[in-house]
């Protein structure tokens, strides 16, 4: 039956007569920065609450860019001219 553990670098029949390894050929092992290793723990530990940061986030996001993303202001609606038909489309059902 096949061993689940990993073998050393010194039980490998390869390795047995080489010299010993001065690391030069182990490649570091790959970090994150530390604000993403703080969101992925937040994530793991407290799901419901990181969703609800990514909500707060997108409604602030959409808040900023109002501006950006409103074709005109609150106060230059006319709320009766919203309920009259566009003739075009009324001239194409015709």
């Amino acid at each position: 039956m096949p061993s689940l553990t990993r073998a050393s670098a010194t039980s490998s029949p390869a390795a047995a007569g080489s010299r010993p390894s001065r690391g030069a050929d182990v490649a570091p092992p790959h970090t994150r920065p530390w604000y993403a290793d703080v969101w992925l723990q937040l994530l793991r530990r407290k799901p419901l609450g990181t969703v609800g940061a990514a909500i707060v986030l997108i409604m602030l996001s959409a808040a900023t860019l109002a501006d950006l993303i409103a074709p005109y202001g609150y106060a230059q609606t006319r709320l009766l001219e919203r309920f009259i038909p566009d003739q075009r489309r009324a001239l194409a059902r015709h």
